[in-house]
Order: C-alpha cells, then structure tokens, then sequence
C-alpha cells in the first residue's frame, strides 16, 4: 500500500525492526521527531499494529497534542457484544458495562486518549 499512501499523505516515513525498509528501529523515534519538527497541530496519527507499539505512540500523541485513532486487535469470541470478550479499559465511560468498551461493536478504531493503557 505504499503507494496508495503516497498518493494521499504529504509524506510517508517507513520503519522496519530490521531496517528491510526504511529506517531500523522502532517508529517512536521518527515519530517524536517528526511532531517536533512539524508542530501535532498538523498531524493526526492513524495507528495499527502490536499493542505495546500503539501503547507508545499514544503517549507520543498525547504528550504533543496529536489527535489518535487505534486500531485495537483484540481476541473476539463472538463479534457481537455478547460474550464481552474483547472489552477494553478506557476513561470516563460509564456506558452498558461500567468503565469498559467492547471492541467488536464499539471499535475496533477508538481514540487512543480513551484507553486506559
């Protein structure tokens, strides 16, 4: 998709565990460079990806001001609500189930500043 994505996005940064493609070593780095150099005014941040990464760059994103979307890859039994297998942590929720919202139906892109990582 790397193409599609430089069709639509001002620039794209690329970083591999590896360094296969772009810059080795974790996207945090280039991240937090990037949104000081820009200023997270510009900048909105559409995550995917191992829940520590995203764990990370939340803070990045909050730290800086950046809005951002997860997307959360949780274990979901039934994907309907039911089983309440995927729930999430998040704040000031006081929905169906308390301070907890269920991936499947309530996601699974949330704003990152809502889960309590």
């Amino acid at each position: 998709m790397l193409d599609w994505l430089g069709e639509r996005a001002r620039s794209v940064t690329i970083t591999t565990d590896d360094g296969s493609r772009g810059t080795r070593g974790f996207v945090t780095a280039p991240l937090e460079a990037r949104l000081a150099e820009r200023g997270a005014r510009r900048d909105r941040l559409y995550v995917c990806g191992p829940h520590p990464m995203m764990k990370a760059v939340a803070a990045i994103a909050a730290k800086a001001g950046a809005p951002c979307e997860v997307a959360l890859e949780t274990p979901m039994a039934c994907g309907y609500g039911v089983c309440v297998g995927c729930v999430v942590e998040v704040h000031d929720f006081q929905g169906e189930y308390g301070r907890y919202r269920r991936v499947c139906v309530d996601g699974p892109v949330m704003d990152s500043a809502e889960i309590r990582w």
